[in-house]
């Protein structure tokens, strides 16, 4: 698809471009995790072994970053609303969702230290829920923003209904106007708002 309306000139449907802002997100929050927290508690030498050895090379570096690339070049259009950012916690709180009762239910440990709530005080693992969740949403919105994202007063200057209705009804005077004037057909495309209305009166002699 996304191939597709490179090479036509074409825009993903909204709801695809979400689901790709969504992953996008996603691959940026396991680079970012890498290569700020995982690395450094790895010591010397852990972001090379992290970022480039194996098959952590794609998963952590080349494929967050051909996402980021690809969403940020090839996919501009069609732009999202400021409020979609809030769909980039969604797979992180699903991921959490799953793991953290698993690490309470002693299921599992891990897979990484932050999860390990047996091995940090209780106020600690709410630091770690809070910071990430607040890193998320961080760059989540720069992702959007850099993405082409445009906020709600951008979009174009919003007019009440009120002054709306207001300049209908001047513009209908003006044409009644013109019509007693010359005796013809007279007709005005009036704009009402978000609607546009096609007005004739007729005027006989």
């Amino acid at each position: 698809w996304q191939l597709r309306c490179s090479f036509t000139g074409g825009e993903l449907p909204r709801w695809r471009k979400r689901l790709k802002f969504m992953a996008t997100s996603c691959l940026l929050l396991t680079f970012l995790t890498v290569a700020f927290v995982l690395a450094p508690m790895n010591g010397e030498g852990g972001l090379y072994m992290l970022l480039c050895t194996s098959s952590m090379l794609y998963h952590h570096l080349l494929n967050p970053m051909a996402a980021l690339l690809s969403y940020l070049l090839l996919e501009r259009e069609p732009h999202l609303p400021r409020s979609d950012v809030r769909w980039a916690l969604l797979p992180t709180l699903a991921y959490a969702a799953v793991i953290l009762p698993l690490n309470i239910l002693r299921g599992i440990v891990g897979p990484y230290p932050f999860f390990e709530v047996y091995h940090q005080p209780v106020y600690v693992s709410v630091l770690w829920a809070v910071g990430l969740l607040g890193v998320n949403y961080l760059y989540a919105w720069l992702l959007w923003h850099l993405g082409g994202g445009r906020p709600r007063s951008a979009r174009g200057p919003q007019i009440s209904s009120r002054t709306a209705w207001y300049s209908c009804f001047f513009q209908v005077q003006e044409l009644r106007d013109q019509a007693l004037i010359s005796g013809k057909l007279s007709s005005l495309e009036v704009q009402c708002g978000q609607r546009t209305a096609l007005m004739g009166i007729s005027v006989w002699q």
